[in-house]
């Protein structure tokens, strides 16, 4: 037997009897406020080693590389958290961090695959937020104004930690350390 056919023989043996392992789904972690490890607390070097290409002029929108502000469901106006000369916007693909003093405040997350730790994410409907977090409140960005309206919802996770859930169903997932409304 060639040494063509014998690697070719070899390839198609490897892929017999398994399939795939499916990919497991990124979790959020609204306890600590992070995703892939980074998050609330971090700086912008150690948020680009883990997320890779970051993008970020003071006239960015809030909302991650590629992404329309308007259409990821990402809270319409979050506060800083403490006084800063001004809130920088590092976004990544699928992530989207708010910063201050050289410190992120603020994580938003869009991936396709994002779960909390309760299970429910991106893709999930407003119902199944309702199911997995019973004290969440929601109710409808924007109403009343020109801007794009759409549901949410939001809730206190732990001290100095909430959590928003964008659209429905969910486009996104918020965390941050002062209440998003």
């Amino acid at each position: 037997m060639g040494f063509l056919r014998a690697v070719a023989l070899l390839a198609v043996l490897a892929g017999c009897g398994s399939d795939p392992a499916p990919h497991p789904p990124v979790t959020v972690d609204e306890q600590a406020g992070t995703y892939r490890g980074v998050g609330i607390g971090s700086t912008r070097a150690e948020a680009r080693r883990e997320l890779g290409r970051v993008a970020g002029r003071p006239t960015d929108p809030l909302a991650p590389i590629g992404a329309d502000a308007l259409e990821t469901g990402i809270p319409p106006s979050p506060r800083d958290p403490r006084p800063s000369p001004g809130i920088a916007f590092w976004r990544f693909d699928d992530v989207v961090m708010a910063a201050g003093a050289g410190r992120a405040w603020l994580l938003a997350v869009t991936k396709q695959d994002a779960v909390t730790r309760a299970g429910v994410g991106v893709g999930n409907d407003l119902d199944e937020v309702r199911a997995a977090y019973p004290d969440a409140e929601c109710g409808t960005a924007n109403e009343g104004t020109e801007y794009t309206q759409f549901d949410y919802c939001t809730l206190r996770v732990a001290p100095r930690r909430y959590l928003w859930f964008g659209y429905d169903p969910v486009r996104s997932i918020t965390m941050s350390r002062e209440p998003l409304r």
